[in-house]
């Protein structure tokens, strides 16, 4: 009888351990992995592939991309990210480097990470100033209208960009995705990120990016101010994303990137 329990318990730790390699392959990958791929990337086969992807994706931990056959991460696993980085000692260091980017550049700093669809304020340090944006943490905005969301779509595969621009263009048009383009061109070149009052009126945001171990974006830090006082017009937005790229770099070291 013990041996038989012993062989169950194995049995189960196997199946764990081939379940948290696929959710770490989906996690690296840049894009959507297909079953073959992960039978490929992990060395499980496909059948066993499919059968714990399907478990997975009822605890939410993985979910059908857009093209209904491969994987990407899902809700439940992004935010078990998020509370890996906002836990314990990381997350007394987060704060106060926020709190360090708040205080130099004079305007509230956030944290800003991709969450299907939408970015997602993950943590935020308000400024001093009595006329500031009025967003909480947990806050989504969209992708196309904010300075976080274009640093997102800017650090994306051609393809993958290009199908969430298609999607955009169906509601805003075509002549609104080549705008949108150019400016992502732009922003990719440059490395930062602007909004000038899209997202809410009278406020401005510069957004830099935080990078993980393979260089791709991880998430955004993002200035955001009013715009009687913080302009992002030409070289002012220069100067902003120069105060926040050394803290963005202090991020990346933080978790491990640098």
């Amino acid at each position: 009888m013990l041996k038989k329990l012993d062989q169950r318990d194995r049995d189960k730790g196997q199946s764990f351990l081939r379940a948290f390699k696929l959710m770490e392959a989906i996690a690296r990958s840049s894009a959507p992995l297909s079953a073959t791929e992960l039978s490929d990337l992990t060395g499980t086969s496909r059948p066993s592939v499919v059968r714990l992807c399907q478990t997975l994706q009822e605890e939410g931990l993985v979910a059908r991309a857009i093209d209904g056959k491969s994987y990407t991460y899902g809700a439940r696993l992004c935010r078990l990210g998020m509370d890996i980085m906002a836990g314990g000692a990381m997350m007394a260091e987060r704060s106060l480097l926020l709190r360090q980017a708040t205080e130099n550049i004079g305007e509230t700093c956030n944290i800003v990470v991709h969450d299907h669809g939408t970015m997602v304020i993950a943590d935020r340090v308000e400024s001093n100033w009595a006329v500031r944006a009025a967003f909480d943490v947990g806050t989504r905005v969209p992708l196309e209208t904010s300075a976080s969301g274009k640093l997102f779509l800017s650090s994306l595969p051609k393809a993958s960009k290009s199908r969430i621009l298609t999607a955009i263009a169906k509601s805003s048009g075509a002549d609104k995705r080549k705008k949108l383009q150019k400016e992502l061109d732009a922003i990719r070149a440059q490395g930062f990120s602007v909004d000038d009052q899209i997202l809410q009126e009278g406020m401005a945001a510069v957004a830099v990016p935080i990078k993980d171990s393979r260089g791709r974006f991880c998430a955004a830090l993002s200035a955001q101010g009013a715009t009687f006082r913080f302009s992002v017009n030409g070289k002012d937005a220069e100067k902003h994303a120069a105060m926040l790229r050394p803290f963005a770099d202090q991020f990346q070291k933080l978790i491990g990137a640098a």
